[in-house]
């Protein structure tokens, strides 16, 4: 196998299946370990060992049935969900884009301006400050994160994706995946030891 080389989808599909087949045969003697598993799969396809760590982790989460049904689902989702409304998840690492993060804040701030001397003291302050908080704060809290979607999108739409057209030599645009070497450093799939 060539290192750095991209691996098509049924290249990974066959690392997959011949991973688990090898386990599931294994299954029955329970001394042998992932790392052996793996090691079998490295000798059968000649993959590095892992790239196959990291294809089987991603296919067994994605394809796996029993962590679909582990997947939580949240009771505010099912609710929301039942009167058709789409619910999405922003990434924790956006805070930005959570308007509860203002709302902490606010109450955080209010709460430090005049710290307590006693937990009672501070549960009473805390209370209060949450009294504070009214629509018109979440509204603000809202709009103020609009500001950053929008901000956002517009970058998105500003951005060339790399799956998208490529300029070519004469002019013309020709699509990436043409001859070009599209994969990056950081790709989940790297055939690196």
């Amino acid at each position: 196998m060539v290192a750095g080389k991209k691996l098509s989808p049924a290249e990974k599909y066959l690392m997959a299946r011949t991973y688990e087949y090898i386990r599931n045969k294994k299954m029955e003697a329970p001394k042998l370990w992932k790392g052996e598993v793996r090691d079998h799969v490295h000798e059968c396809l000649g993959f590095a060992k892992s790239t196959i760590s990291a294809v089987w982790g991603h296919w067994e989460k994605h394809h796996d049935p029993e962590f679909a049904e582990l997947k939580p689902v949240y009771q505010a989702t099912k609710i929301a969900t039942g009167y058709d409304h789409l619910v999405y998840f922003a990434p924790p690492y956006h805070p930005e884009l959570q308007p509860i993060e203002l709302i902490w804040a606010h109450v955080k701030n209010q709460v430090a301006d005049d710290p307590a001397s006693s937990m009672p003291e501070l549960k009473a302050k805390i209370d209060a400050t949450f009294d504070t908080v009214v629509s018109d704060t979440w509204i603000n809290a809202f709009e103020h994160v609009q500001t950053f979607e929008e901000k956002y999108i517009q970058q998105a739409d500003a951005c060339e994706l790399a799956a998208e057209a490529v300029d070519d030599v004469d002019g013309g645009v020709r699509d990436a995946e043409e001859g070009d070497n599209t994969e990056h450093e950081g790709s989940d799939f790297n055939d690196e030891e």
